[in-house]
């Protein structure tokens, strides 16, 4: 099975992003034995709008949502736990790991995370 992975990260080296800050996310595809690398998502930040200062915050979550539909997991480097709720509830795991991306990948796949925490698989 293959499970797709967004990461926030600004300089594609470590995740370093906040999810509310994220403008767009580095997207692997991940199997039992490797990750490709498929390039990056612009979404619009769901914090840059209005849900930091007290707006619509469902409205916000969901075009990051949506905008990450095929996505099994997300990996940013802080979460609000309203937003990591929203996002679990569509589907999403959701992960704080604020470390470089070559080894966090390698871990995912090694410890099989994808099925221990049983991920939506992409079809």
């Amino acid at each position: 099975m293959k499970y797709r992975i967004a990461i926030a990260s600004k300089d594609g080296k470590a995740v370093n992003v906040h999810f509310g800050l994220a403008g767009r996310f580095l997207l692997f595809d991940i199997d039992e034995n490797q990750a490709e690398y498929l390039g990056e998502r612009k979404t619009t930040a769901a914090c840059l709008g209005s849900c930091c200062s007290g707006g619509d915050e469902s409205a916000a979550f969901d075009k990051v949502a949506n905008d990450l539909n095929d996505v099994s997991a997300i990996i940013v480097s802080k979460i609000g736990e309203g937003a990591a709720s929203y996002m679990e509830g569509k589907g999403k795991a959701v992960y704080e790991a604020p470390f470089e991306i070559e080894p966090l990948i390698s871990n995912i796949i090694s410890n099989r995370l994808f099925e221990a925490d049983n991920w939506s698989a992409v079809q």
